[in-house]
């Protein structure tokens, strides 16, 4: 662009004829470089036309960090030119095609027999309001996988803020979260919207009893989706509420899966598969560092009977890490404590310790799971 003054420049990108390289080329109608000088331009602090470099500015870096970066990955770079008539840089990489059932899977979900679920959408702007670190870049990583635009906002106010500064398409909104919950952002955000407008709202919950999904639709939430969060599950609500019409059926009442141990490894692959298993294995780490302290500070207070707002806290981000990471007896067991200290109800005097031996089972296995992936 700096050395097309007047013209135009193109972008082409295509697979070569061996199917194992890709070529990007950038095309300019510029300035041009003698023939003379073409292998020099590749050279640190190399700029051809000093007067018209000076109009411009640049330091002669750019094409070395390109040719460098290009040869780290194997690839070749190069040029074709004629002075006076333009330039048309190309690079090449080898970037085999991926198998025909993983482009598959990158576009949609399957079930539990392995059929490809149908809920493609086109790109939406979706905001994600969620305390929880874990669960936030978890939900953020699915759906940017999937070509959305994503931001993030940390508490209930400032998903509020987020949601009358910029347009979205959806808003998936955790309900417990500090400074705003997210029935109280629910309810600002639609006081705010204009006659004949409507945001789509989806409760993040782990909590879905009747009582509490009539609340949250009375708040005028207008979905829930029940943690632990999938990629097959979130695919279903873009598709219930794209823009262009989506024919996702709603989850049936009971959306448990069975299992025998203290860990879903099921949902722990599937999260491996659509995170990576790297991405996927710092998270468990990060929950297994995190656990160990949260859950031995929860029942240290348990068993000098507090029930505070902070602790009520800490058990609930706890039960919502526990969630995304498919440690669901942790969770269940998390999520009768906060029922209890929320409804100010007597709490089972073996709750401390009911809750240190789920954890002393749940953490080990967490940790086999990492060993054998």
């Amino acid at each position: 662009v700096k050395f097309t003054r007047n013209g135009s420049i193109t972008i082409e990108a295509k697979r070569l004829e061996d199917g194992a390289c890709v070529e990007f080329r950038v095309t300019d109608t510029g300035i041009g470089i003698p023939a003379d000088e073409r292998q020099r331009i590749f050279d640190d602090f190399v700029t051809l036309d000093p007067s018209f470099s000076r109009a411009v500015g640049g330091t002669g870096l750019g094409l070395a960090i390109v040719r460098r970066l290009v040869l780290a990955m194997d690839g070749e770079v190069g040029l074709e030119s004629t002075s006076g008539y333009g330039s048309s840089f190309w690079v090449r990489l080898p970037l085999p095609l991926a198998p025909d059932h993983a482009v598959s899977v990158s576009r949609a979900g399957s079930d539990e027999k392995g059929r490809i679920s149908e809920f493609r959408v086109p790109p939406m702007k979706i905001l994600v309001v969620e305390d929880n670190r874990i669960n936030r870049l978890v939900v953020h990583d699915l759906l940017i996988q999937d070509g959305h635009f994503v931001d993030q906002a940390f508490d209930g106010q400032q998903g509020v803020d987020f949601a009358k500064s910029s347009a979205y398409d959806l808003v998936l909104m955790d309900i417990s979260m500090p400074v705003m919950d997210g029935i109280e952002a629910t309810r600002e955000i639609r006081a705010a919207e204009s006659a004949g407008t409507h945001l789509p709202i989806v409760a993040l919950t782990a909590n879905a009893v009747p009582s509490e999904t009539d609340r949250f639709l009375a708040a005028g939430l207008d979905d829930i989706l029940v943690k632990p969060i999938t990629q097959r599950g979130l695919r279903e609500i873009l598709a219930r509420y794209s823009k262009t019409g989506g024919n996702a059926p709603r989850p049936d009442d009971d959306q448990s899966a069975p299992f025998d141990a203290t860990v879903d490894h099921d949902h722990l692959r599937e999260l491996a598969q659509a995170l990576g298993t790297e991405k996927a294995h710092k998270l468990i780490g990060e929950f297994l560092e995190e656990s160990d302290l949260a859950i031995a500070d929860i029942t240290a207070r348990l068993d000098a009977g507090e029930r505070s707002e902070p602790l009520r806290e800490c058990v609930h981000h706890t039960a919502g890490s526990a969630a995304l990471l498919g440690a669901e007896v942790l969770r269940l067991s998390l999520a009768d404590v906060e029922n209890t200290l929320k409804d100010s109800a007597d709490l089972d005097p073996t709750a401390a310790e009911d809750l240190a031996d789920i954890w002393s089972k749940t953490a080990p296995e967490l940790r086999l799971h990492l060993k054998e992936t």
